[in-house]
This record gives structure tokens, sequence and C-alpha cells, in this order.
């Protein structure tokens, strides 16, 4: 273990280091999440000695739960076990907890002492530190909160073992933006020489990258703890990213995939003022690389994400404020103007949200994705937004050769409601696609049945043929297959209405047959 600065602990293994700050307590709440609750709270009650006063709440896990909403049923658990103005709250778990408990302290009888044990990466490196506290309100990130600095922040890099793989890349994100606000490289060339390492999860190397990394924040922290001034160089990327984070409602990316886009979003913006060069630019691009962390903007509509970006909480006067760099690594805080922010995104125009609609015998199901266009060739790159539904239109079209009225309108109201998700997320009509297959093709009213469709929802389906589902099943299973796996791999889909089978590899198919028989016809004929 080691004591990198009075208040702040990093260490393996650590978690007993609380015992010695928890005695001068009356009442201790354990804040955190379900999933971790679940994962560590019996590793805590062991941990600590004071048992008799400890008291635990876990609220569920996510951004989207980092609102006030969540935090009142926690200051009446408080209320009702007599929780004093010398009680403690200790928060245990990511960015999302930090950030909570850190509020409910603040303004629990207007202030008690908390502690923070951060537990995955991103709340290691940043939410723990520094004393910035708050709840999202349902229009912006961060806009509800206070400056609290915590009374102890004990680091383990042990509670990372568990941590899932895109929450510790999340993490990477924000640690590499460390690497951008300090003219000493030596931290950034220590994360380039133990690159495995720290995927393999070393613990000493863990050790020193987040010490380093809450240095280069404490500094900043320190010389402006009420963020006037260089604090907000802290901020690199965050502009673009709190707009992306809610434009997906807090779903979509993490906020540490949100920064890592944001920080090339400035140096993209530093680029167009010619503060940086394109081989600065590149460079920054490969240290995220590294840790297999996408950097691409999105292109999405200005009318919808401007107004975003001006939401962000170091606007004022309706001016959009972000971080410029220099090649020398010098930052400055600037104005964005719009006809910028339309130009760097225009430079990423095949990068796009695109809407899959399946329209089944059984189901709907409805995919929106990050996707990459190039040379024609549209690519898979992010999952968004999924839904199914049981619509069961194919409902006794095996023996009519007719979708019911009732089936058409279940389906229909199902349509309608991906059409509102579709439009939330301003996904352009070319790339919405959607397809029908087995009990819309073997309908004889399947023609009205596409018009009411399109008339109601302006939706255009594509009816398919078996031959062209059984494409489909086969490049989208071996689309996950590495490009040197050169063997004949069967994929077979047993659908409602029918079931498909193809043969083939990277390189092509060899053979496709479509049986007219699924699940739901096999219940329909033989049960």
């Amino acid at each position: 273990m080691k004591k990198i600065f009075d208040d702040i602990y990093v260490g393996s293994n650590i978690i007993s280091k609380l015992n010695d700050y928890t005695k001068d307590f009356d009442k201790i709440l354990i804040f955190s999440n379900e999933t971790i609750a679940d994962l560590y709270f019996e590793k805590f009650k062991s941990a600590l000695n004071e048992k008799d006063k400890i008291f635990y709440f876990a609220i569920k896990d996510g951004e989207e739960y980092k609102n006030i909403e969540s935090i009142l049923p926690v200051y009446d658990f408080m209320l009702e076990n007599n929780f004093s103005r010398k009680s403690l709250v200790i928060s245990f778990g990511g960015g999302v907890i930090c950030d909570m408990s850190g509020y409910i302290s603040a303004t629990y009888m207007r202030g008690i002492e908390f502690i923070q044990v951060p537990t995955s990466l991103l709340a290691q490196v940043d939410a723990s530190v520094g004393g910035k506290v708050a709840i999202n309100h349902p229009k912006c990130k961060n806009m509800i909160g206070s400056f609290k600095n915590p009374y102890r922040v004990i680091i383990d890099v042990e509670f990372l073992k568990t941590l899932p793989k895109r929450e510790f890349k999340s993490g990477m994100g924000e640690l590499l933006k460390h690497s951008f606000l300090t003219n000493d490289k030596s931290y950034l060339e220590y994360i380039e020489s133990n690159v495995e390492k720290i995927k393999n999860l070393d613990n000493k190397i863990l050790e020193n990258i987040v010490e380093q990394s809450i240095r280069i924040k404490k500094y900043y922290v320190d010389i402006d703890p009420f963020e006037k001034g260089e604090r907000a160089f802290l901020n690199l990327g965050h502009t673009y990213a709190h707009a992306l984070e809610s434009f997906f409602d807090y779903k979509g990316y993490t906020h540490g995939e949100a920064v890592a886009k944001g920080v090339i979003f400035d140096l993209e913006l530093s680029l167009l003022r010619e503060k940086i060069d394109t081989k600065y630019l590149e460079r920054a691009r490969n240290i995220f690389k590294l840790f297999d962390i996408d950097t691409d903007l999105i292109y999405l509509p200005s009318d919808k994400f401007i107004p975003l970006m001006r939401k962000d909480k170091k606007n004022s006067f309706n001016k959009i404020i972000t971080i410029l760099l220099n090649n020398q690594g010098y930052l400055t805080k600037t104005e964005v103007q719009e006809e910028e922010i339309i130009k760097i995104i225009d430079k990423y125009k095949n990068s796009f949200l695109r809407a899959s609609i399946d329209i089944g015998t059984n189901s709907c199901r409805l995919l929106i994705a990050e996707v990459q266009k190039n040379n024609e060739i549209i690519s898979f790159k992010k999952e968004i937004y999924k839904d199914l539904e049981i619509v069961k239109l194919g409902e006794d079209v095996n023996k009519n050769k007719f979708l019911k009225e009732k089936a058409i309108e279940r389906t229909l109201k199902c349509l309608k409601k991906y059409r509102e998700i579709i439009d939330k997320y301003s996904i352009e009509e070319e790339n919405i696609i959607c397809f029908a297959t087995s009990a819309t093709r073997d309908a004889n009213n399947r023609d009205y049945f596409i018009k009411k469709v399109y008339d109601e929802t302006k939706i255009k389906i594509n009816c398919i043929s078996g031959e062209e589902e059984a494409y489909i099943n086969f490049k989208g299973v071996i689309s996950s297959f590495d490009k040197n796996f050169k063997e004949n791999i069967l994929v077979f889909d047993i659908g409602g209405g029918s079931t498909e089978f193809t043969l083939g590899n990277i390189q092509g198919i060899e053979k496709k047959i479509s049986l007219n028989i699924g699940s739901v016809r096999i219940t329909e004929k033989f049960f």
C-alpha cells in the first residue's frame, strides 16, 4: 500500500485500511449498486470491525439511475435509522456511486463526511478524486451538484479483477486522457511500454498508472479547487462526450468511451485551427487503439447534437466551450463555433447509426447499431439498442395463407413503437432496413399488410425469399469469425415459419436451403 497524498491510498487488498478511519463515527452507510453488492458486500462485512453500526444500501446499476429519484429513498433510509451529523457515508462502487454518495454526504443535514472506495478504473482515476459530486438532470449530465472533498480515498486495484472488459476500457479512456494533460511524456511512454501488462491486470503496473493519473488530476484540483480556471482542462473531451452520452440517454456509450471520442473531437478542432498537425492527431488515435478503444466520431444531426453541447456546464453566455491543444501540449479553453462543429462531424459521415427491423412469423426485432461504411461495404461497429417483441403475425397463416387482422394490428403497434425509437435517434430513412420473412411472403394479403405498415409508419418492408434469409443469417454468423478462418461451417436458423441451412466459409457460400417449416408451424400442425 502506498500513501500518495495525506488522504489518498493506493494498493492491493487494502480494504481493512478503512478500520483506521471509521472509529469516530456513530453510524456508517455503505452505499453501492446491486451489482457490486452481490460481488463484495460479504467481503466488506468481514473486513470491517465495528459491524453493529454499519448499514448497507444498494441502488440499481447504471448511469440512468444517477438522479434525485434514486437518492430520495437513501435519505429516507438514513432518517429512519437515525443517521446524524456524526455519521459517515462510504462510497463503494464506480463513478456513478462515487458521485451520488458524495452528493448524499454533501446534502444530508447540510453535510457529513464520506470516504471513497472506488471499484472501477474510471472511478479510481477520476470520480473519486477532486471533490466534484453531482447527479444528472434529465436534460444534462452532472447539472445538479456541489464540491465536497472526501475524508479519505482508499483505492484497491484488486477490484479491477472482476471489472467487465468494457468497463476497464472505459476507465482507460479517461486515464489516457490524463496523458494529454501533462508535458511530461514519461507517463505516456510508461503506458505504451506496458500495454500487455495493463491488459493482463498486473497489480504493480495498475497501481503505478492509477497513481500517476491521480497525481496529474490532483495537480489541477489543487491549483483550482472550484474550477474557476485551469481545472477546466480536466474536461478535455468532455463537451462532446457529455452531449454524446445525453443523446443516447446515458445508455449507448460508457463515459470513458464517450471521452475517448471527445478527446479526438477537441484534437480535430485543434487541427482545424492549425494548433496541431495530422501527425499529432494520428498519434493520439493510436494511443487509444492500443487498448481497442474506438475514437471515430459519429455522424449525428447537428440540429439535435449542437443544442446538447450547449447544455454543458462549462458553457456561459450561450457559448460552447471546449479545450484546445497545440503540438507542445499547451492547453487553452476556447469557444467553438457551430460551423466548426459541423465541419468536424462531417468528416465522419461514414460512421453513422443504422436501424434493422426483422418481422418474423412469431416476433419483431429491432437492432440499432453504429456502423462504418468503407468502399460501399457497411460493417457493424457497436450495438446501441435492441428489442424483441412477440407479435404472432403468422398465427394460423399455415392453415389459410392469410394474415389475420388482429395479428396485423399487434405487429403494427410494435412497429409504431420502433418508429418512435428510430426517430428519437434521428436515423435517416436510407439507414432504416426492414425485412419480413416466412409469414409475410406466404400470405395472400401480404401487399395489403406491407402498404398498411408504410401508410401508418413510413417503414418500407422488404419481403425477402428463403434463400435471401439464409444468406443474411450466414453473413451475420460468419462476420464474427477471424479473417484467416478458412474451414466450412454449417449455419442453421430455426424460425417461426421457416428453417434455413447454409454451408460456407469466410470466402463465400457453397450451398443454402430454406425449408418451409418452423417452430410456430410445427406447433400449429401437431399440437
